[in-house]
């Protein structure tokens, strides 16, 4: 249902957008100016409604390649079995949207010594998702909501090249 919504509006945008082109060239006499012109304003009105979110994705991508990675503090020859410890969230702009970084954090059992973490970045989509509340999750329409460390689709994998079992934290009452 999402889908046809957003079909109609496109549908509607972009007739809203030919009609506005046409509006403002139409006093024009010279005909090649004018749709030269009509061009133009077309061309600048139709990415409008998207436009916080083209303009954030530089950015959310810079924040991915510097944020999104898994890393190994305290390298070890022998086994480390480790627990999670804490996670960060951190808000963060990227252009016109939010974001946010959370930060996980590993840490050996036995001396609660930090032995590795990564971070995740999760992006909140623009003002059209947000105003007709497109998903639940406000993710962007135009890129991917949330990068991670390329690791962490095979990080059981990851965890034995480096000696590492992570172990459940025991609940306390």
């Amino acid at each position: 249902m999402t889908g046809l919504f957003l079909l109609l509006l496109a549908t509607l945008w972009f007739a809203i957008t030919i009609a506005a082109a046409v509006a403002l060239t139409s006093r024009l006499k010279h005909r090649p100016s004018r749709v030269a012109l009509a061009m133009a304003v077309f061309g600048l009105l139709l990415p409008l409604p998207l436009l916080d979110e083209l303009t954030a994705k530089p950015f959310f991508d810079t924040l991915c390649e510097e944020q999104a990675v898994l890393v190994l503090d305290s390298p070890k020859t022998d086994r480390q079995r480790v627990w999670f410890d804490s996670g960060v969230r951190t808000n963060t702009s990227i252009g016109l949207l939010d974001s946010v970084v959370y930060r996980k954090q590993y840490v050996e059992i036995e001396t609660g010594r930090l032995v590795y973490h990564y971070a995740t970045v999760t992006a909140t989509g623009g003002w059209l998702v947000r105003l007709l509340q497109l998903s639940e999750s406000n993710s962007p329409l135009t890129f991917g909501s949330t990068c991670a460390p390329p690791e962490l689709s095979n990080l059981n994998v990851w965890l034995a090249k480096h000696g590492i079992t992570e172990l459940p934290r025991p609940i306390s009452n």
